[in-house]
This record gives structure tokens, C-alpha cells and sequence, in this order.
């Protein structure tokens, strides 16, 4: 680890390794042989070679490697909460960002390795311009609890309940489990994640439509619809193109969900 003393520190993560980071601390790291995987509860996400990925600590993603290493950053919460608040990404793969991101790992490094004048301050602006870019870019975030510990815990286990079961969660059941009445978790609910659930659980259905729907074989349209949790194809179509801004059939080949709409 290369520790300026500052806010930003070049690190080298390498299998096998399980990384959880430090609540309000990010980490930016490129895969840099092999893979790396995702976990957020039940849901994953593999980062393959040259992939990028961004960390916040809190947000209840971690890192884990049995073949494979990356570089990356470390950046304290002072820098990360400058930028983003109270928020967290909710995809923490960043997808066509990863070339960028990539060079502002490289950088970063460079300046703390050659500590000329202000390296430190450079260092530190390199980083910050681009997290400035992924929180413009990137519109999908989850406010960290600005409730109790408990309420936070629940929240946590919420997200990973809807990736998990997102087919056939209804509102009454993610009130329930967090323990909230349904009008109160309604208002936490947007006060986390600056939509509501209908709008969150439709996301995460057409997200994972599209991921059918490119995964190969003989699967229908409606079918890939009721396996996500949509009633008709008719509510299916309205939310695929409110959310992607095009019908499933149109949906170009490079397309990346990125954001809420």
C-alpha cells in the first residue's frame, strides 16, 4: 500500500481476498488479471480483466477473489462524502467508464509514486474529477441510512431481498420486512433510494429482463415479462420503455442500464 498520508492511497488487491470497505470509505479498482466477483446478498457480479468497479463502504457490496487481482484506490469518506453526499451507487460495475477509469487509477498511483510537489493535492484532484463524473453520469444511487443502525440493517437486507425475489415482491411484503408500517416505509423507502418502490422494483425487473432477453436461447417476450414479475405484457412494454427508453424488441446490442428514468 502506497500511503501519502493523505486522502488517496494506491493499493494492490490480490486472491484470495474478501474486501468489505470501512463505512464511508470508496475504493476504485481495476481487474488487472483473472476476475473478481460482487456480492450483495444473493445477487452477484463478476468483474472480468480490465473491468473497473467502485466500492463505497455501507453499502453492502463486497469484494471477493480466489484468481485474480486489481489496482485500486482507497479513498477516505472525507473526499467520498464531498461528492456524493449521503449516496451510494447502487451498480458498483462501471461498464463503458472502465477505460477512464482505469487511467485515473494509473495516474493517481503514478503521482504518489513519484511524490514531485504536491503530490498529495494532485493525487487527491485526479480522483476527485472523476468521481465528480460518475456521480453526474451515473443517476441510480442508494442514500446510506440517515435512520437508526437497525433501520439501516433492515434496508441492507431489503435491496438483497428485492434482487433476489424481485418477480414476486409486492410493496405489503418489503413493508413487513422491514417492519415499517406501509404509509412510513413508503417515506423511508424514497428518503434511501430518491424514488419509489413501485419505480426501484421495476427497475430491477426490466434490468434483469434485458439480462434474459440477451442470454441466448428460445425465451418469448411475454414470457421473459411474467418470469420478471409483470402481469401483462401490456405494463411489461410501458415500464421496459419508460426505464430504457425503448420497446424490448428495439433495444440496440451496446445498450448499458445505467440509471433510473
Amino acid at each position: 500500500m502506497m500511503n501519502n498520508g493523505g486522502k488517496v492511497c494506491a493499493v494492490r488487491i490480490c486472491d484470495p481476498v474478501r474486501l468489505r470497505p470501512e463505512s464511508g470509505v470508496g475504493v476504485l479498482g481495476v481487474v488487472s488479471g483473472g476476475e473478481m466477483t460482487l456480492v450483495r446478498g444473493d445477487t452477484t457480479r463478476i468483474v472480468g480483466e480490465k473491468e473497473a468497479f467502485f466500492l463505497f463502504g455501507g453499502s453492502g457490496w463486497e469484494l471477493s477473489a480466489t484468481h485474480g487481482c486489481a489496482d485500486a484506490l482507497y479513498i477516505t469518506c472525507d473526499i467520498v462524502k464531498d461528492i456524493f453526499g449521503g449516496s451510494v451507487l447502487c451498480e458498483p460495475v462501471l461498464g463503458t467508464l472502465k477505460e477512464i477509469a482505469a487511467n485515473v487509477v494509473e495516474e493517481a498511483k503514478r503521482e504518489l509514486i513519484e511524490k514531485k510537489f504536491g503530490y498529495a493535492a494532485a493525487a487527491e484532484n485526479v480522483v476527485r474529477g472523476f468521481l465528480l463524473r460518475l456521480r453526474r453520469e451515473r443517476e441510480v444511487f442508494v442514500p446510506r441510512s440517515e435512520y437508526n443502525d437497525e433501520t439501516d440493517r433492515f434496508f441492507g437486507g431489503l435491496l438483497a431481498e428485492i434482487d433476489k425475489n424481485y418477480a414476486d415482491l409486492t410493496f405489503d411484503d418489503a413493508a413487513r420486512f422491514m417492519r415499517l408500517s406501509r404509509a412510513y416505509f413508503s417515506s423511508v423507502f424514497r428518503k434511501h433510494v430518491g424514488t419509489t418502490f413501485s419505480q426501484y422494483l421495476n427497475y430491477v425487473r426490466v434490468r434483469s429482463a434485458i439480462n434474459m432477453l440477451r442470454g441466448g436461447g428460445k425465451k418469448s417476450v411475454t414470457d421473459v415479462s411474467l418470469r420478471c414479475g409483470f402481469g401483462t405484457i401490456r405494463n411489461f412494454n410501458r415500464a421496459f420503455r419508460e426505464i430504457t427508453g425503448y420497446s424490448p424488441r428495439t433495444l440496440p446490442a451496446d445498450y448499458e442500464l445505467t440509471s433510473l428514468v
